[in-house]
Parts: structure tokens; sequence; C-alpha cells
């Protein structure tokens, strides 16, 4: 009686080609996926950041009402461990004469608070001045300068904001609110192009080798922002 081969039947395999074939389709798909990737992150990055400035004019916002004493939020820049520059942003809580001679600055008595807010390595932040000459995005105080000047006064282009204790604000040195005309892109939707000559607003947050830009309105009447991330278009 012949022997029956029980043997499991040899599974079908790749050839060669298949796999190179297989390997260069992944490729592709990774080399065209990249550049959206990266544009993407870039995208969050500058998001994110504007996130961080509309944190701190919340909490400004909620202290001065809440508290009853005007605050302020200051904007400056410093170089870090590896002498790169970093934007920083403070809040700063005025004095008054129920101040504690003792008490905690920021909390008891006119000083900052403790907690500062740091935008992401690579990102710039602008605020738009008004000068002799007309209005334009103007370099921010160094750190030493805020110290110095304690509450970021002595400095026209100091980047200062104070909330008031009804919840509206003013703009502080020679940083001011910028004119109406260039608030086009609260109508414009995130991801949406804006022309290089509109491309303005109170607070532009930018980034190296990107076309996008954060872009933070103030509506000092109510206390309030507006962000767009957009595309600068020529």
């Amino acid at each position: 009686m012949p022997k029956k081969n029980f043997s499991k039947p040899h599974s079908p395999a790749f050839t060669l080609v298949e796999l190179l074939v297989v390997i260069s389709i992944i490729i592709l798909i990774v080399a065209i996926s990249i550049p959206a990737l990266s544009g993407l992150m870039r995208g969050k990055r500058l998001e994110g950041a504007g996130k961080i400035v509309q944190e701190v004019l919340r909490s400004a916002r909620q202290l001065a009402v809440t508290k009853n004493v005007e605050h302020r939020v200051i904007f400056f820049s410093q170089k870090n461990t590896a002498g790169r520059l970093v934007y920083g942003i403070k809040i700063y809580r005025n004095a008054t004469i129920d101040d504690k001679p003792k008490g905690k600055p920021g909390v008891d008595k006119g000083g900052y608070l403790s907690k500062e807010w740091w935008l992401p390595e690579g990102l710039t932040i602008k605020l738009y001045f008004v000068d002799p000459n007309g209005w334009e995005p103007g370099p921010l105080p160094d750190a030493k300068t805020i110290q110095l000047n304690t509450d970021g006064n002595g400095n026209g282009r100091s980047g200062k904001l104070e909330f008031q204790k009804r919840g509206n604000f003013i703009f502080g040195g020679n940083y001011r609110d910028i004119p109406p005309t260039f608030d086009i892109e609260r109508v414009l939707q995130d991801g949406a192009s804006i022309p290089q000559a509109n491309a303005q607003a109170d607070i532009i947050i930018t980034q190296p080798q990107s076309p996008k830009r954060c872009f933070i309105d103030l509506i000092p009447e109510l206390g309030k922002t507006y962000m767009r991330i957009l595309r600068i278009s020529n």
C-alpha cells in the first residue's frame, strides 16, 4: 500500500520583483506625505503659539476682573542657554493702596506673577507700534530691560497691554491698536490666503521658511481676541 504524503502545501511567496515593487510604492507614499506633514506640523506650532498668547490674555483679564486690580501683559525677548532668541510673556499686577508690604509680589502687592509663558523656539512674535513714520512691527525689549524697568514702563516699545477692572484693556507705550482697515483677516477662515499688503494685525507670530502666519487681533473695548492661521500670498 503506497504511503500517503501528509506534508503541508507550500505557501506562495513573494518574488524579489514583487517585494521591490511594494518597497518602491511605500517610498513614494512617504516622499509625497513628508511635505504635507511638515506643513501641517508648522501650522500646528503657529496655532499652539497663538493659543499661548490667548491664554495669557484671558488669564490677565480674569485676574483684573476678579481681583479688581489692573493687570498688565508684557511681551519680551531673551536668549536661551543655546544663545537663540526666544519670546516670553509676563503678567504684572499693578500696585494699589491696599497692598500688603510683606505680601507676595503679583498676589498681595504689585509685581510680576511667578508664572511665565514661552513661545516655542524658532517662532518670532511681532507687535505693531506707531512711530512718526507710520505703523511698523517693532522689536520687543529684552528680559533685562523688563526687570530694570520693573513693569515695562521705561520703554516706549515695551509691548504692554493693561487690563482694566471691567475687563477691557488699553495699549501702553507706543504700542497701539492696529487700524481697523487691516482687520480683514477676521472674515477669513483658517488656512485661507491673504495678500502681503494686508498681512497686518495687532500680534503676528511667524516661523522661518513658512508662508503661514498666526494673526491675532485685539478688541480693546471687549477684552477679546481673534486668531487666524493664514497663508501669505503675493
